[in-house]
This record gives C-alpha cells, sequence and structure tokens, in this order.
C-alpha cells in the first residue's frame, strides 16, 4: 500500500505534493488526497519533522478504531476519521516543521498526499535611538527573515541579520539622523505572519542626541532660560560666570540663545556632543 515513491521518502525535505503554512501557536489542518469514503478501508498519517521524529496516525473502518503512535496529543483528527480524515495540530510549534503523508485505502485504490509544513513565526519589533542619533529598527526572532524599510527617502541605512540556531532570523537596520530635518522617523515591517504592514515611529524628541551647552554671563543673572526659535527650553540656575544645560540636538542649533530671566542676550553657546 506504499504510494510513496522511493526517492521521495529519501527526500522528504524537499519533495512534496503541497506546500503549506502556519504561524506558530495557530491551528494548522492538513487535508488528505480527494478520495470516496464510500469504501473506505484506513487512513494513515505518516508524519516526519525536520527534527527527525517520527508519527503515525492511523483509522480502520472495519473496526472503526484509531490509533497513534508517538504523536503529541495536540496532534488529532479535526472531525471524525471516516467522515473528513483531515490532521489538525493544535498549537503549531516550530518542531511541527517537516512533510505530512495522507495514505487513503479505498475500494478503488491506494491514495496518497504528502505536505510540506513550513511555520511561520512573527518577529517582535522595535523602534530604539542610541545618543549618538542613531536610530535602530529590530525585528527580533522571525521566520523567515522580516523586511525592514524606512520612510525617510533621503535617509542612509545599514542592514544586519542574525540566524539563530532554531531557524529564526533577527534583522537590524539602522539610520543617522544627525543630519536629519524631518519632524519623525518612520519604521516599516512586513512579514508573511503578520496580515499588513507593521509601522512604528519616534518623534525628534524621542530621538535626539543629549547635548552639553556653556554659556556664559556678561550681565548678573540669578537664572538663565535657553530658547530655541522663540520657545522655551530649559531654565537653570546661574552658577559664576558660566552655566551648563543639557537639550535636545536640533538641525538648527545656531538658533539657540542664551537668555537671563528678564532679557535676553545674542551669545551662542558653545555646544558639545555629551558621549
Amino acid at each position: 500500500l506504499f504510494c510513496v515513491p522511493v526517492t521521495a521518502l529519501m527526500l522528504w525535505a524537499t519533495w512534496a505534493d503541497t506546500t503549506e503554512s502556519a504561524v506558530v501557536g495557530t491551528r494548522a489542518v492538513l487535508r488528505c488526497p480527494n478520495a470516496s469514503v464510500s469504501s473506505l478501508i484506513s487512513v494513515v498519517w505518516k508524519i516526519r519533522s525536520k527534527t527527525g521524529s517520527h508519527c503515525l496516525l492511523a483509522y480502520r473502518a472495519d473496526t472503526n478504531k484509531t490509533d497513534k503512535t508517538n504523536c503529541s496529543e495536540k496532534m488529532t483528527w479535526e472531525s471524525s476519521p471516516y467522515h473528513d480524515p483531515a490532521l489538525q495540530i493544535h498549537p503549531v510549534r516550530l518542531a511541527d516543521e517537516g512533510n505530512y503523508t495522507c495514505e487513503i485505502a479505498t475500494g478503488d485504490g491506494t491514495f496518497c498526499l504528502v505536505s510540506a509544513l513550513t511555520v511561520l513565526v512573527p518577529p517582535a519589533v522595535t523602534l530604539t535611538h542610541d545618543n549618538n542619533g542613531v536610530v535602530v529598527c529590530q525585528a527580533s526572532a522571525g521566520k523567515p527573515a522580516a523586511e525592514i524599510s524606512w520612510a525617510q527617502e533621503n535617509g542612509h541605512s545599514t542592514e544586519n541579520k542574525t540566524h539563530h540556531t532554531n531557524g529564526t532570523v533577527t534583522t537590524l537596520s539602522s539610520m543617522s539622523m544627525i543630519n536629519s530635518t524631518n519632524a519623525h522617523v518612520t519604521c516599516l515591517v512586513t512579514h508573511p505572519a503578520m496580515n499588513q504592514t507593521q509601522t512604528i515611529e519616534l518623534s525628534p524628541s524621542e530621538y535626539h542626541l543629549s547635548v552639553t551647552g556653556l554659556c556664559y554671563l556678561v550681565t548678573p543673572c540669578t537664572s538663565l532660560l535657553y530658547q530655541f526659535r522663540q520657545v522655551p527650553v530649559q531654565m537653570v540656575r546661574a552658577k559664576k560666570l558660566c552655566c551648563y544645560f543639557d537639550v535636545p540636538l536640533f538641525p538648527d542649533m545656531h538658533l539657540f540663545v542664551c537668555c537671563c530671566c528678564s532679557c535676553c542676550s545674542d551669545f551662542i553657546p558653545d555646544f558639545k556632543i555629551q558621549r
């Protein structure tokens, strides 16, 4: 009753009649070949995973009994095997990847169908930044690797992929925002396990560089107010003849001015990037 060619048994990982995919943690249903069940004799599911494990799930119509050998509890008949011998796997795990062969014996002959199951893993997506003005979009442990793009057309990004032993891949894309004048930075992530493109965004206040400014006092002041485009940014108390402050790094740093609490001066601070 064997209906799978010998070459297929030897090359199980590359040969199959159909390919099916399922997202990890969800339910997968694999079908048997189209055959009349009115004269059903038996149904046998032969499962061989990529990890090398084997499993048999069988049904005999004359005794109306099922048998399971070396199969986990999550592998069951979707319904009554006499009416529909489809195999159900719930929940799907990475270890379930492999070839699933359904053999049906009827009064009309023996029929088989080999399905290759691929398990998809959605990545965990994050968007972070460092103190050097570099924004990092990361799609962790996805299967297959996620695709990352940026909404900024004038930006230059670099990408790295890390392959893990369980078959998942972490994709990391970095973009420098030091000379960018965009109001926001947007990362776009696409993956077969996600229904739509995932979009995450950082505002300038979230990805700014940490900058230390130094303002020298030429008039007696008890406190200083730092302004950008005539908008107050930070007020600190003056100490001796100079004052330090920490503000976001904007593209037009020359528009910053130091202000006394009652009057503004035209002196430009000596900005230094804090490493």
